[in-house]
Formats: C-alpha cells, structure tokens, sequence
C-alpha cells in the first residue's frame, strides 16, 4: 500500500510545526534544529531518486530516517529550500503534488489522497488536480504565518480567484462564489475560500454584486436557480431525477454536509455531486428494485454478466416455459417483453461483430403447402409467431443461432432469431393445416411492419385481366420458387388449345403476368392450368365474342 498523506495534514515535506502522525502512515514526522519538519524516505543511490510514496517494505533501496547520517536535509537548509521546492512569504518550503480531492486515489487509495512521486501528466491522466506552491487552488501556501512572518491580514493583498480558478472548486464563476458566501457585504476579512484563495468584490468582472436586503446580497440580472430554487446554487438532480441541496464542504475535516450557511471557518459551498454525499443516487434502484444496485437490463440471471444463459432465460419466458423472474429483461427499455429484447441481448453479447445490413421497414409473411418464410425490404433478425393448429400439425424450425418452439395443446409459440450475419427467410417447414394468430418480426434496432400475411400453394394462378373476356385477357402466375414452370389452356373436352408458357420462371409472389388472345378460338368456357414440379393450379375463363 502507497504511503499516503491526506491533504487535511500535509501538503509539503516541510512544516512550520510538525504533524506528530501522517495518516495513512506508521511514520512520525521529525523536526530538526532549523525548526523543519520531515518524513522517512526511500533513495536511490544510482539515479539519486528520491520517493516518499513508498514504504519501508515497498523500497528496494536505501531507507532513510530523518536525521540518519548522511541525511542532507535534516539540517541541512535553515535559510533556503531544497531544489524543486518553492519558498512561499513566511519562509516555509512548499513542494509540488497530486491531490485526488473528492476522487479516490490509486488502488485502494482513499479519497483526499495526496501523492508526491507523480508527474503533473502522471497526476492530469489519472483524472487527478496537480497543485505548484503558490497558485489558486494551494489551501497551505501562505498559509502557516506567524503575525512576525506576514502582518498583512488584508484579504485583497493576497493572489485573488479568476473565474476559471473557482471552477476548480465547483463554481460557475466568481459572481457566483461570492453569491454563495452572502455577497459583498459578507466578505469582510477572511471568507470561507480564503483557504483556497482570497475572493473580493472587485476580484469579479462586475466590481460590485451586492443588492438589497431581500435577495440576501446575491447579484440581480445574472442570478439562476438551482434545482433546490437557491439563487446562483450548485444543487443538481441525481441519476434517480431527485434534486440536492448543495453542500457546505468543510476542507479541513472533509465533511459535507447541506446548511442553511457556510460562511464558518474552513468552509465552502460544494456541489452534491461528490463521493462524500451518501444521498447522491441513494434512491435509485436496479432492474431487480435492489438500491443503488449494479444490475443491468438484460442481465436476467442477475450474476453479473450478460450472455446466452440471460438468452436462454427470456426465451424460454417468452415461450412460456418458465415463471422465472424476468425483472431485469427489457434490455430495449421499451416497457415490454418480447423478441425485441432477446435481439438486443444478442447484440450486446456479440457487440465485436461488424455487419454492414441496411434494417428492413416492412416485410410480408408467405406461407404455402408446407412452408412459413418471410420477405423484406431489408435485414431482419428475428421473428415471433404463434399459430394454432389441429392436432396432427408437426413443425421443423430452419437452423439459427435461437430456433425454439413451444406447442401446448393445439397452439405453436415460435422464435427465430439470427446472430446477425445474415438475415430471415425461411422460417419453417410443417405437415397439417396451421392458423396465424400474431407475428412479430424484428431487425437489428426495433420492430418492422408486417404487411400482410399471404397464403398460397407452390404455385397460384388466377386471372387479372377480363372475365369474360375478348378477345383477349391477363393471367397471373405467382411462383414460390424458381423452376420450370408451364401454363396450357384447354378447352372443356380437355384438348390443349394453346401454350402461355413452358420454361424457367424466377420465383415471384406477386405473380408473373401472362397474355392470352383468344382470337382464334369459339366462344365458350376454357381452363388455363399452371404446373411446377407436382403442383398444379386451374383457373376457369369465359370467351364471349
């Protein structure tokens, strides 16, 4: 573990008075003749490295006490610093470093972490504040004078906020911090961000912000209200849509808490919005009801990983297999339980796949003698349908990624589902007489139309064109798939008395239009009959002339 020290104790290495504990830490602080205070230390005697966030056990090099020969800090700068330090008004030495602040710090560093060995990059990358001696945001330069060291105690004479400085403590702008500490009026000697830095009227773009009595000193034109209605506040509303107060942040003992002031000692407005509110987001509850808890949608195991066993189970609850709690499985977070969610836990389980498909919008589900298959417009994923039946019917789903039935009684519940990589046609085969009673027919984002439901033989002929006609009429011949396809009429004896077609045909549901002219032919009725395969469909016609 990382020898840490909290900034509520130490934010140099070097101290007017000495803490006689750093927390976090075994170590006890040494203060020599000059009135310094140090810490333990691990040295590199190669690189001359010098690292204070190690402990005793963690250093592979020489361990070095305060005071142990050799030691050339232990008296040895009564009148300067050492290198890489800086030297504030009173005297005091001041080092440079990584403050987490509300963040917690690395592994299972807490909150108000301070680490010395780091980088400004280092500290800037691990979403951390990196703080030099002497700049806005230093709660300890300047901080530690004796009335013999710095006799000014004018707010104005010291460094004052910009606005961007005060967004690093959770204000909009300066206006804005001096109307939470109760405007001009109140900022009589030090304020409650004097720790952070001195902040004055004239410190904002707008020289004065005070106003009467019945706003409490707060700016006029540019005030807003927060979420809780405080004029200028930092209340914010939660992930649960429930609004907090903003804090009073006390920077020495890190406690925040809301209050009606905040103008004591040490304190500051803060945003709720921080690891030291235990309300923030309390309310808020997971798909399981559970506070605060971890479980996602789709995750309908609750073990706390989405895959095919979370599939599984909703599958089988839409089939009505099971009675088993399915609280968490509306991935889609449409309010309902369907296909739609079973699509998009497959898509969260198989999220690497890169498939370039165009959704469909609409699509027409065919079924023939002895198939169920689907048309679109474009890529569908996956399909729910539940049909009845007589007692004989027997079904066989085509082969996909989930291709599950469930048949009670004389009632089919069906789903197909694809991974992705390619899209729904054909959906079954059957043997018996079936009935659809609902379909739902999904792509990769959400449901698509479902046109109509068409009901046709292998092949289908009927006429488009007059009836009776002269003397000459249209035929339609719809094909379920391609083949070799021929169209004859005869006449009432039987005798074929012409040919339409007699050849390939691409399958086409909508159906092939065909010509008949009848001129050469006597008035009377005539059957035209189309055959592909063992399929064979009439169609009667009247000649009249």
């Amino acid at each position: 573990m990382k020898n840490l020290i909290k900034l509520l104790f130490i934010t140099s290495f070097i101290y007017a008075s000495c803490p006689t504990v750093a927390p976090n830490s075994s170590y006890s602080f040494v203060e020599d003749d000059c009135g310094n205070c140090w810490l333990p230390y691990c040295y590199n005697m190669g690189t001359h490295e010098v690292l204070y966030d190690l402990t005793e056990q963690e250093c592979n090099y020489l361990w070095v006490n305060p005071g142990d020969p050799g030691d050339p800090y232990y008296n040895g700068y009564c009148d300067s610093c050492p290198s890489g330090y800086t030297v504030d008004s009173c005297g005091s030495c001041w080092k440079s470093y990584c403050y987490t602040f509300f963040s917690s710090g690395i592994g299972d560093d807490p909150t108000h972490s301070v680490y010395y060995d780091l980088s400004e990059t280092e500290c800037n990358d691990l979403g951390y504040n990196f703080y030099t001696p002497g700049t806005p945001g230093d709660p300890y330069f300047d901080s530690n004078c004796t009335s013999t060291d710095n006799d000014s105690d004018d707010e104005d004479s010291t460094t004052t906020c910009t606005d961007s400085d005060l967004t690093n403590f959770g204000f909009s702008s300066c206006t804005q911090a001096i109307s939470a500490l109760g405007g001009c009026d109140a900022l009589v000697g030090p304020n409650s961000l004097s720790v952070y830095c001195q902040v004055s009227c004239n410190a904002c773009d707008n020289t004065d912000d005070s106003s009467d009595s019945s706003d409490g000193g707060t700016t006029g034109g540019d005030d807003t209200l927060d979420c809780a209605n405080t004029s200028n506040g930092l209340g914010e509303v939660d992930d649960c849509n429930v609004c907090h107060a903003q804090l009073c942040y006390n920077t020495v003992t890190h406690v925040a808490m809301p209050a009606q002031t905040c103008d004591g000692e040490n304190e500051m407005w803060a945003s709720p919005n921080n690891p030291m509110n235990p309300s923030w987001n309390a309310s808020c509850e997971d798909c399981n009801g559970v506070a605060n808890g971890t479980i996602a949608n789709g995750d309908l195991n609750s073990d706390g990983i989405i895959n095919i066993a979370d599939v599984v189970h909703l599958v089988n609850y839409i089939l009505g297999a099971t009675q088993l709690n399915v609280s968490c499985g509306d991935a889609n977070d449409d309010g309902f339980l369907n296909v739609s969610d079973v699509i998009s836990i497959v898509n969260i389980i198989l999220a690497d796949r890169s498939f370039g498909n165009v959704d469909a919008i609409s699509s027409d589900l065919i079924i023939n003698d002895d198939s169920i298959r689907l048309e679109s417009d474009g890529f569908v994923q996956g399909v729910h349908i539940i049909l009845s039946h007589n007692s004989k019917f027997k079904i066989n789903l085509v082969d996909a990624l989930i291709s599950e039935f469930r048949t009670i009684d004389n009632m089919t519940n069906l789903i197909v589902v694809t991974d992705g990589s390619q899209s729904i046609t054909d959906i079954a085969t059957f043997e018996g007489d079936l009935t659809i009673e609902s379909v739902h027919v999904v792509n990769q984002s959400g449901d698509v139309n479902v046109e109509q439901v068409i009901e046709l033989s292998s092949i289908e002929v009927k006429v488009v064109g007059p009836n009776p006609f002269n003397p000459s009429t249209q035929i339609s011949v719809a094909v379920q798939e391609a083949g070799l396809v021929s169209v004859y009429v005869y006449n009432v004896l039987g005798q074929k008395v012409a040919t339409l077609v007699d050849g390939y045909m691409d399958a086409n549901i909508s159906g092939h239009i065909v010509n008949f002219n009848a001129s050469h032919l006597a008035s009377g009725v005539y059957l035209v009959q189309a055959i592909s395969a063992d399929k064979v469909a009439t169609q009667k016609l009247m000649l009249l002339k």
